[in-house]
């Protein structure tokens, strides 16, 4: 009797706390999302932005906004200096709600058509970007007058690393990998496309390979430092891929095609 009596007491403190745990991660995350509601709140009324607020409660961050600010209007496209400083304006109002003490940020391109106009803003870490993300685009709609702001901020640490393989030593590594993995004939020869880097992969020609920059690329929830480099070839599925070499480790980590789709090594 006692040891069933000792039983039952042990299986309700067993019960007792894995209920308390469970309790304590829902008040949590109640807590977080609360957060998020008063910074969103503290943002419009702040600002005077007038619009829709999301929150990206995973993530724990504001994630998505459309509307408008009081005082911010976009001139006339001709005029790129004055659309320069509306964007600019834009991001000093936000900057305090989405990032976070080091960020960099660093001026991209502005692209417009008869609709809409937009900029985006590249994060730096260590000076280089992301392959993926690691942004904040600014939009302003004409026909509806809205302002979208779509934040992509990586804010997880990334440690620096050294820079140990060249572009012409990770393009032999990517050549291997054709012939090793995808089974081209050993004969296959890349050339260096003409031009400098961070050329549009659409216009090379059969058998090149250009230099896309070194960026972070997403691997197995980690970030690496890679050598992007754009591949097209005379034959096989798939003509233009890029090929991701790690530019610390001269590992190959994935090559991607025109289809979108990615292949791990």
């Amino acid at each position: 009797m006692k040891k069933a009596i000792a039983f039952l007491m042990l299986a309700l403190l067993i019960v007792s706390a894995v209920y308390a745990d469970a309790r304590a991660k829902v008040n949590e995350r109640l807590e977080k999302a609360r957060k998020l509601d008063r910074l969103a709140e503290k943002f419009k009324t702040e600002t005077g932005f007038t619009g829709r607020v999301d929150r990206a409660y995973q993530r724990n961050c504001l994630s998505h906004f459309r509307g408008s600010f009081p005082g911010i209007s976009f001139p006339d496209l001709a005029d790129t200096l004055a659309t320069r400083q509306a964007f600019d304006a834009i991001m000093g109002k936000i900057m305090p709600y989405i990032g976070f003490e080091g960020l960099n940020l660093t001026k991209a391109w502005i692209v417009h058509d008869k609709n809409h106009t937009s900029t985006i803003y590249q994060q730096l870490v260590h000076g280089y970007s992301f392959i993926s993300g690691g942004n904040v685009i600014i939009s302003y709609y004409r026909d509806s007058n809205d302002i979208v702001i779509d934040p992509s901020i990586e804010y997880k640490p990334i440690p620096p690393v050294q820079v140990n393989y060249t572009f012409e030593q990770a393009v032999e590594t990517a050549r291997q990998h054709y012939i090793n993995v995808l089974g081209y004939p050993d004969t296959l020869s890349f050339v260096s496309a003409k031009g400098d880097t961070e050329e549009d992969g659409s216009s090379m020609r059969q058998s090149e390979v250009r230099n896309n920059g070194i960026k972070y690329v997403s691997d197995k929830g980690e970030y690496r430092l890679c050598h992007i480099i754009g591949i097209s070839v005379s034959y096989g599925p798939a003509r233009q891929r890029a090929a991701y070499i790690d530019a610390q480790t001269g590992e190959f980590v994935q090559l991607s095609d025109n289809s979108g789709s990615r292949q791990p090594q």
